[in-house]
């Protein structure tokens, strides 16, 4: 008898299993999902477009938009920015990903610590 209830329950979770996992599949996906190809880029490439900086930026800053477009969330922006300059507060439509790729930078987020990058 043992054995029959071992098996049901097998049975049943095999079944909850099989109704509930298309969901977390079909869950994941999102209607503005697009798939690209990757994205490799050089600094020094042609192809990296460098011009003038917001207002609000330092002087001698340099921006170079690397995929999307800076009016929508999800856009990569490459900055170079003088050694020494201060940045005023601002804020952005979506997630900000930041990565030095040289020097050290101090960054403090609302709510958060500061943080250093070197």
């Amino acid at each position: 008898m043992k054995k029959d209830v071992i098996s049901f329950r097998n049975i049943g979770l095999c079944l909850l299993m099989a109704a509930f996992f298309p969901l977390l599949i079909f869950g994941q996906e999102n209607d503005n999902m697009t798939f690209e190809k990757s994205l490799v880029k050089d600094v020094n490439s042609a192809d990296v477009i460098w011009g003038p900086c917001p207002e609000f930026m330092p002087d001698g800053c340099e921006i170079a938009v690397l995929h999307g477009d800076p009016a929508k969330p999800n856009v990569d922006i490459l900055f170079r920015i003088p050694a020494n300059s201060d940045i005023s507060n601002h804020w952005h439509n979506s997630v900000e990903r930041m990565i030095l790729l040289s020097g050290k930078l101090e960054v403090t987020y609302q709510g958060e610590n500061t943080q250093t990058l070197k």
